[in-house]
């Protein structure tokens, strides 16, 4: 009986609590629910805000790459770049340019103050159009660098809490510092002293900013130059040389000027004291490494596949019994006083300019060289076919009389004064190629009369790169010239009466050529021909340029992905031996990149020896790349690249960065 009644007891205890464990589980599951639901929605509230980051973040910095910018088209590309990076990511986004008000938007410059003293994002009060009295200070800036990127998403309403919840993204980001494109003068030699050696007693002038591989102690080595200065750039160097070095004495910059044509120099602004100097900084990697290099396949320039010709256009006699002749395993040799069009193509054995006052006329294409490129002979003239600063060099151009391309000045009052807009307009160095030329009695039929073009197939080359295989290239003997890289940009200018504007160049302007002109002589363009010559008179080397078509001599000119700048190759070399060497006791302009870095340090020299006065156009407008430089001569040196306003950043992509 015991033993029932405890069986029994113990039933009726066990149910007891088995009930209270069913009311306090039916009292604590719907918070515990609540807390799972809870923890489900936060997670998934993390996760989209953390994909909406991400895509602000990259739209901030796409958009970014479009930067520096001071136009209203380039703000516009900017804000719209960016925007159609966020929808891409974002398809249920609506992201709208240039808005200070919508919910998702791209603004340059940022719609909000910068959190950081030493940021100025360009939107403070002193900017007349986009100036916010609450923001940091400061006067409008030339150009705008900072883009920022707001996107606010509605997520609906959580269930939970039964309340629409939207999440929101904030970034900005700023254009690249310089990169290795954005150089001046680049030598890549890891440990050559005297990487750079400048000789003599007169000036060396740079636009742009100059730097230095090598970690030698003395990788930099003055000897007696009046002034080594640089406008709207620094001096940067690998090795630990301080600025105090007897050898740099002659160190000067001037980062507040405004970069001037005539000289080059600086316009406003003391130079810099002292001089703005960055030693002990990592090496600057070649710019141009995966430039693939002509293979004599080039689809766009048949003339360029076959070995080269010359054409002379003298007396037989100055002709030395030929008119058209044909490039070989032997030097193709140029004597006599004539008139001498040479052809794009292969040349194996060389080119040898002897003579003197010849006139050579380069027609527009790449020139492979198997062997040296020479000129020995003095007062001879080289320029583009169809250029008209040929036409002004040769004599039969426009413009003042006591003037000329190369020793015209930009000062009111010089007698040979010509403005920088006139200039222009009969200076312009990049030309057409001569399809007119009767190829009778030329071997193998002459060369081709197609054309050469860009890489879109359309776009006419109107200018020379000099692929130097293998030898050297030297220019001797006191020539004058003026030869120019192809130069795919026109312009985006309006020509005014006479004249085109500078430094944009024309996209419609054109060119009459007048008698007495080569082209004009051949019976070819005895009217002016718009639009198929236009000026390209643009000297805007910035990636933030106004053309920015990304047209290119040959695939991969600029590496893989990279965009095409206007200034182009107009010496490419890349092997141990080569070296380049402009001895310009007369005036030598060049317009176009020097690229000869060699290979890991073994050779790749370029020399320039004093040229141009200081009132006359550049010795070299483009990039002077590598190994090493000498710069010698009791005359003035210059090279002209980076061409920005005032002190404003020229940055192409390298670096771009998130500020917040």
């Amino acid at each position: 009986m015991k033993s029932i009644l405890k069986s029994v007891c113990r039933y009726w205890v066990d149910e007891a609590e088995a009930g209270q464990a069913m009311i306090m589980f039916a009292v604590m599951s719907s918070a515990l629910f609540m807390t799972l639901g809870l923890a489900v929605e936060g997670g998934n509230l993390l996760s989209q805000y953390r994909q909406l980051q991400s895509n602000a973040d990259m739209a901030a910095i796409v958009g970014a790459q479009k930067l520096p910018c001071s136009t209203s088209a380039c703000i516009t590309t900017a804000q719209q770049t960016a925007c159609t990076n966020v929808t891409t990511n974002d398809p249920s986004l609506t992201c709208t340019p240039g808005s200070r008000t919508a919910p998702s938007a791209a603004n340059v410059p940022p719609v909000s103050c910068s959190p950081y003293d030493f940021i100025d994002y360009g939107n403070g009060s002193g900017d007349a159009t986009y100036g916010d009295s609450s923001c940091k200070a400061g006067t409008s800036p030339s150009q705008y660098t900072y883009i920022e990127v707001q996107l606010r998403k509605s997520l609906g309403t959580i269930p939970i809490f039964n309340v629409p919840v939207t999440v929101g993204a904030h970034a900005v980001a700023r254009t690249g510092a310089r990169g290795a494109g954005d150089y001046a003068i680049l030598l890549l030699d890891p440990s050559k002293t005297g990487a750079l050696t400048i000789n003599g007693s007169n000036n060396v002038s740079v636009v742009g900013s100059v730097a230095i591989d090598s970690t030698a102690s003395w990788s930099m080595i003055f000897n007696g130059p009046n002034s080594v200065l640089t406008c709207d750039g620094g001096w940067y160097n690998a090795s630990g040389q301080a600025a105090s070095s007897p050898v740099l004495t002659s160190l000067k910059t001037n980062t507040g000027g405004t970069p001037g044509y005539a000289g080059p120099a600086c316009t406003g602004g003391a130079a810099d004291n002292p001089a703005s100097y960055s030693p002990s900084l990592p090496t600057v990697q070649d710019p141009y490494a995966n430039s693939t290099i002509p293979t004599g396949n080039m689809a766009n320039c048949q003339a360029c596949n076959q070995n080269g010709f010359a054409y002379c256009r003298s007396s037989s006699n100055n002709c030395f019994f030929w008119k058209w002749q044909q490039a070989s395993a032997s030097p193709l040799v140029i004597n006599g006083d004539g008139v001498f069009e040479l052809f794009p193509g292969i040349y194996p054995g060389g080119i040898i300019i002897n003579g003197s006052n010849l006139k050579i006329y380069f027609n527009p294409g790449v020139y492979t060289l198997g062997a040296d490129l020479t000129n020995n002979g003095s007062g001879n003239q080289l320029c583009i076919y169809g250029a008209p600063a040929c036409d002004n060099k040769v004599g039969s151009g426009a413009g003042n009389s006591n003037a000329n391309c190369s020793n015209v000045s930009f000062n009111s009052g010089d007698t040979t004064y010509v403005s920088s807009a006139q200039w222009y307009y009969y200076c312009s160095p990049w030309g057409i190629y001569d399809k007119y030329l009767s190829r009778t009695g030329a071997p193998s039929g002459g060369p081709s009369t197609t054309v050469p073009t860009f890489s879109d197939g359309t776009t006419p080359l109107n200018g020379v790169t000099f692929y130097m295989e293998t030898g050297n290239l030297t220019m001797n003997g006191g020539i004058s010239a003026v030869l120019a890289a192809p130069n795919a940009c026109p312009g985006t200018g309006s020509p005014g009466t006479g004249s085109i504007p500078w430094p944009a160049g024309a996209a419609t302007g054109s060119y009459t050529y007048p008698s007495g002109s080569l082209p004009n002589t051949g019976g070819v363009n005895t009217s002016p021909i718009s639009p198929t010559s236009p000026l390209y008179g643009s000297d805007d080397l910035t990636v933030a340029g106004e053309c920015k078509n990304g047209l290119t001599t040959w695939t991969g000119e600029f590496g893989s992905g990279t965009q095409g700048q206007h200034v182009q190759f107009a010496v490419f070399a890349r092997n141990t031996s080569t070296q380049v060497t402009l001895n310009g006791q007369n005036n030598q302009n060049w317009w176009g990149d020097i690229y000869n870095p060699g290979v890991s340090g073994t050779g790749g020299t370029v020399v320039l020896n004093g040229s141009n006065g200081s009132t006359g156009p550049p010795l070299v407008s483009g990039q002077v790349i590598g190994d090493s430089a000498t710069i010698n001569g009791g005359n003035n040196v210059d090279v002209y690249y980076r061409p920005c306003i005032g002190s404003a950043p020229c940055g192409s992509a390298p670096g771009t960065s998130l500020i917040e």
